[in-house]
């Protein structure tokens, strides 16, 4: 798995987080993951995110870094 599948899963998982309490939790491994690879001098691509969203059909929806903004859990 490449680093930017594992990033995507980590974006997946906020996004699709059902409740208000796992969509906080999800925020914080993505948070973590993001921290993790800037710590071992590796700076994740934050526009491949958004590409993959749009790539996936949503191109329409408000985002930052592949986490929709409109999301509500």
């Amino acid at each position: 798995m490449t680093i930017h599948e594992q990033h995507m899963k980590f974006v997946d998982a906020v996004n699709d987080a059902t409740s208000d309490l796992a969509s906080r939790y999800a925020t914080g491994q993505l948070k973590g993951f993001r921290d993790g690879l800037r710590a071992a001098g590796i700076s994740p691509d934050l526009i491949a995110c958004d590409l993959t969203q749009f790539e996936r059909g949503h191109e329409n929806r408000p985002m930052c870094a592949g986490v929709f903004l409109d999301q509500k859990p």
